[in-house]
């Protein structure tokens, strides 16, 4: 991304009028200076009968291959980065049981995730090369197992937090949410915005 940010760079040195580095010729230099100039009576070796088309296709050419670069380069930002929600209990399972690190899901990029466990909570999600942050939210985002849901059960669980531990690069978020009896709630989980 630096080389062709540097390519537009140089392109845009040479429309302001700034010195041209080297790969250029005296006469090239002359041509690309007149003609932005809006002078072509001094470019170097212009012919009479084709002066403005050979200065119109040079304008359009130069400033059409800035903006080709620049949208390349502003493409690979556009891009939406993938969101999994995982429920982190069935993940986990039985090993909610047992102390340690246990692998719960592997990312896109082939990375593994794992939860640690201690005394019935998981403490910490960490994966290699990505990075992880907690957060709360009131929306259950992870969906168990289908079924129906009773009313009273819905009602009841209005002021109920999920907290998830986000690991995310630069392509993908996944968010693994656990109930608030499988984690430590402390006041270092921060609000899930989506």
């Amino acid at each position: 991304m630096t080389s062709a940010l540097a390519l537009n760079w140089k392109s845009l040195g040479l429309i302001c009028g700034r010195p041209v580095h080297h790969g250029f010729s005296v006469n090239d230099k002359a041509d690309l200076v007149a003609t932005l100039a809006g002078n072509p009576d001094d470019v170097v070796g212009a012919e009479l009968l084709s002066k403005g088309n050979k200065f119109m296709i040079n304008r359009r050419l130069v400033l059409g291959m800035i903006a080709a670069a620049t949208t390349i380069d502003a493409s690979r930002i556009a891009f939406a980065k993938e969101k999994h929600h995982l429920n982190g209990k069935d993940l986990l399972g039985e090993n909610i049981k047992k102390n340690g690190k246990h692998k719960i899901h592997t990312t896109g990029k082939k990375v593994d995730v794992f939860a640690e466990v201690n005394n019935g909570k998981v403490t910490a999600v960490t994966a290699a090369g990505m990075q992880v942050k907690k957060v709360k939210s009131r929306q259950k985002l992870a969906e168990t197992t289908p079924g129906i849901t009773p009313v009273s059960m819905q009602l009841a669980q209005a002021d109920v937090y999920y907290y998830g531990y986000w690991v995310y690069d630069d392509l993908t978020d996944t968010y693994i949410w656990f109930p608030a009896d499988y984690v430590i709630v402390d006041s270092s989980w921060v609000e899930y915005t989506a």
